[in-house]
């Protein structure tokens, strides 16, 4: 089964441009089914703020980020391009570093919108997923819709170094979701990021959401 245009859209969109700082229209998806306007919004920023959040109320769409910053690049010694790089079987080459302007802790919000079509597939056999990858130096916490869905806090120093790939797909609303992500530099100032990638996945039939490559000894 073929993607819709649809979903053709959407996954164009999400793979490219659910990365990095990018500034556009800060519009809201507030229907069932979006239009080309609410899924450009899509393409809004990633906010950002080094300012400590108590309780969880900073990880719903009920809250109110503007007085965050967009989010700036990221810091690594030997530049972005060649830490991205050291993420092994990183796919998206696009995508960027992303962190506070300081601080070593910062607190992440992405808004988007998605519409009826991916949350309740007609086609019981193909399935629309939306898969994120994501790693930071050093650890993190990823929420969705105010859900705590993975928590990354590994001692081993390189561990930013592999990524981990989640199906958050039943975590999604129709209309308004967020991703939240609290990421922290435990112990190298000259080095820190948040990397972050989405994907739509078509599964089902024989097709299936490929894990993420094991990282072996030497790579």
């Amino acid at each position: 089964m073929p993607f819709t245009t649809k979903s053709r859209l959407l996954l164009a969109i999400l793979a490219l441009l659910l990365v990095g700082p990018i500034v556009v229209d800060d519009v809201r998806a507030q229907h069932e089914d979006l239009t080309l306007e609410q899924i450009e919004a899509l393409k809004q920023a990633w906010h950002v703020t080094n300012a400590r959040q108590n309780g969880l109320f900073w990880t719903t769409t009920s809250y109110n980020d503007d007085d965050w910053n967009t989010a700036f690049l990221g810091t690594f010694e030997d530049g972005l391009s060649a830490a991205r790089s050291k993420v092994y079987g990183w796919p998206n080459v696009e995508a960027e570093w992303i962190w506070a302007r300081g601080g070593v802790t910062a607190y992440f919000r992405r808004e988007f919108g998605l519409p009826r079509s991916l949350i309740n597939d007609e086609d019981e056999d193909i399935q629309e997923r939306l898969v994120v990858r994501i790693t930071a130096n050093n650890n993190y916490s990823f929420y969705v819709n105010g859900v705590l869905v993975h928590q990354d806090s590994a001692e081993d120093d390189d561990d930013w170094m592999t990524y981990d790939q989640i199906d958050v797909t039943e975590y999604l609303n129709v209309g308004d979701n967020i991703f939240a992500i609290e990421a922290v530099n435990t112990d190298d100032p000259e080095n820190y990021g948040l990397l972050f990638d989405a994907e739509l996945v078509l599964t089902g039939s024989g097709r299936y959401i490929a894990p993420p490559p094991v990282r072996e000894g030497g790579c």
